[in-house]
């Protein structure tokens, strides 16, 4: 009976783009930090590696492997910008009681406000 290669095989998978969101989408549900980078340092490799993610996103490819070693720590920035050069996105849901219907709304004008403010000062 041949033995599968379970790295191999993952890395596989996770080029289907359902199957790399699912997979860090329960990467993080784990609430485990190391766990996340491992499993955005999987997602790199098997999208063609740390070099070529270097070149996507515009970071340093020595500052990819500090953001996502065993002692990383990446700024939301950064976070932001490896996830869509990995083509995976965040999305947010609740975990407590549904939230009251409507409540979203209030957020969008304060936000545009503000940075209508920023524009107007930077003028």
């Amino acid at each position: 009976m041949r033995e599968l290669d379970f790295e191999k095989e993952l890395l596989k998978s996770l080029q289907d783009p359902q199957e790399a969101a699912a997979y860090l989408q329960a990467a993080i549900l784990e609430a485990d930090p190391d766990n996340w980078l491992i499993a955005l340092r999987t997602l790199a490799k098997a999208k063609g590696g740390l070099a070529l993610l270097a070149q996507k996103t515009g970071l340093h490819r020595v500052h990819l492997y500090r953001m996502l070693g065993k002692e990383g720590n990446p700024t939301f920035k950064s976070m932001i910008a490896i996830l869509q050069a990995l083509g995976v996105q965040i999305k947010f849901s609740s975990i407590g009681p549904e939230p009251v219907q409507g409540t979203h709304k209030k957020i969008r004008p304060v936000l545009g406000a503000r940075k209508q403010s920023r524009l107007r000062t930077a003028a």
